[in-house]
């Protein structure tokens, strides 16, 4: 069995991202194949930098997902739409999630 875990399924937990996956790695690590990084508003996921922890404990896992943001974003043929694709293809290009 694949198993993976969402962010969002620990937003109550802590109060950022960062700090999700901090606590998804410490009660969760060596017990899942996957995190999916769930971004809900686009401020959350234009400011967002992953530090060194959450970006080794990330690489150390089989897969990640990207959930980019639902609210607040006008997905279209748009400036706004293009920097979010941008910044999505430097997290795959780069290899780090």
């Amino acid at each position: 069995m694949i198993v993976s875990l969402s962010t969002g399924s620990v937003y109550r937990v802590a109060e950022s991202i960062l700090e999700h996956l901090h606590f998804i790695e410490k009660e969760f690590y060596g017990l899942i194949d996957g995190v999916e990084i769930c971004f809900i508003f686009k401020e959350d996921f234009d400011k967002f930098e992953f530090d060194q922890k959450s970006i080794n404990f990330l690489n150390s896992l089989e897969f990640n997902t990207l959930h980019v943001p639902v609210k607040e974003t006008n997905y279209g043929k748009n400036e706004e739409t293009k920097n979010s694709f941008k910044k999505i293809r430097g997290v795959i290009q780069t290899g780090k999630f």
